[in-house]
């Protein structure tokens, strides 16, 4: 770690627990070098934020990347967080990731790059061996939910899961309108993210799939979603592009599907897109995107509540998800995998822009 320059602060905000939002994010801010791994992030973070507890298994979400301690080698898209550094990813001011801490409590962590290339002895005055907090607000919950040393249980009451958040932190409801998701949505990103190179060309194709073969499936759902016939689509690759992926979001009608399927893509919700480009643009490209991670997507959001639905509405939402990656692949936001391309993660939450807000929103 000889380049003294080479250093990182990264905001962290510890935003709640497996569908148990905090009320009250703390966050502290971290100090690390491009050369400690993630693993030497983790341990720094939870001591950070008063656990004492540390034999759980840790995930890091980042530049599409899956980085565990789980010691399952081997595993497809999962490495070890130990062996991958700072500098083995792609961070730059504004990069967003996620932390998971315990992975069957699943504490979550909001992750913001703010500042790279620093001085260290202007920050701290020497070079730490390990990734250190130098700046933190909020009170820490305890990791077990205990009031007391003599208390051997958790206690669902020692946090206020429930309680609403404040300020960009509000929790969205099942009852959230569109112009009201997406704020939740801009809130939660901190700012869109920017036109990656190759744009271009990558919607260029996405609607050139459509204008070749407008009447065969899935190229005629996409255009009666979006309200649009093949004699007047629009010239601009990147306005037809929009308006086919906010048709996604918000599909008109009729559609060239029958009943049921037209009953499973609509019942895809804006608390259900609010939730699952929240995480989808967090996680990066190569962000899984199936139908499973997607209803994950949407369970572990701390910015959306989770809504209460039975067997039968789950199997219909679930179908509605299958739908939605079809469609986003057909377009380019995801890819033969269904996981995120680069144009997804940039044309996704704009795509919610359009639909709920209109031309103009962004």
């Amino acid at each position: 770690m000889a380049t003294v320059t080479d250093w990182v602060t990264i905001k962290v905000v510890l935003t709640g627990r497996e569908g148990e939002p905090l009320a009250q994010p703390p966050g502290r801010v971290m100090l690390a070098h491009r050369g400690h791994t993630f693993a030497e992030l983790g341990d720094a973070i939870d001591v950070a934020f008063g656990r004492w507890d540390l034999g759980h298994l840790h995930e890091f979400n980042v530049d599409g990347r899956s980085l565990t301690n789980d010691g399952e080698e081997g595993a497809p898209h999962v490495e070890d967080s130990d062996s991958v550094a700072l500098r083995d990813v792609r961070l730059h001011e504004g990069t967003r990731f996620r932390y998971v801490f315990d992975l069957g409590e699943e504490w979550s962590h909001d992750c913001t790059v703010e500042e790279v290339d620093l001085a260290v002895e202007e920050v701290y005055g020497e070079a730490p061996d390990t990734p250190i907090p130098v700046f933190g607000w909020g009170t820490l919950p305890d990791q077990y939910g205990r009031l007391t040393e003599d208390e051997d249980d958790e206690l669902d009451g020692a946090v206020d899961w429930d309680a609403p958040r404040s300020g960009d932190d509000e929790v969205a409801g099942e009852d959230l309108d569109a112009a009201e998701a997406w704020d939740v949505v801009q809130d939660a990103l901190a700012g869109l993210p920017a036109a990656p190179p190759g744009i271009e060309e990558a919607m260029a194709a996405a609607t050139e799939a459509v204008r070749a073969a407008p009447a065969a499936w899935p190229a005629d759902a996409l255009l009666a979603a979006a309200n649009l016939s093949p004699g007047t689509l629009p010239a601009d690759e990147a306005e037809l592009w929009i308006e086919l992926a906010a048709g996604v979001v918000d599909p008109d009608d009729p559609l060239p599907v029958d009943a049921n399927l037209e009953a499973a893509w609509t019942s895809v919700d804006v608390a259900d897109w609010a939730a699952v480009v929240i995480e989808l643009v967090r996680g990066g490209v190569g962000t899984n995107a199936d139908v499973e991670s997607l209803a994950g997507h949407i369970a572990r959001c701390p910015h959306v509540e989770e809504q209460e639905l039975d067997e039968d509405d789950e199997a219909v939402l679930r179908r509605g998800l299958a739908i939605v990656s079809e469609l986003l692949a057909h377009l380019g936001a995801l890819d033969a995998s269904h996981r995120l391309t680069a144009l997804g993660r940039w044309g996704l939450p704009r795509a919610l822009a359009r639909a709920w807000v209109g031309e103009g929103a962004v």
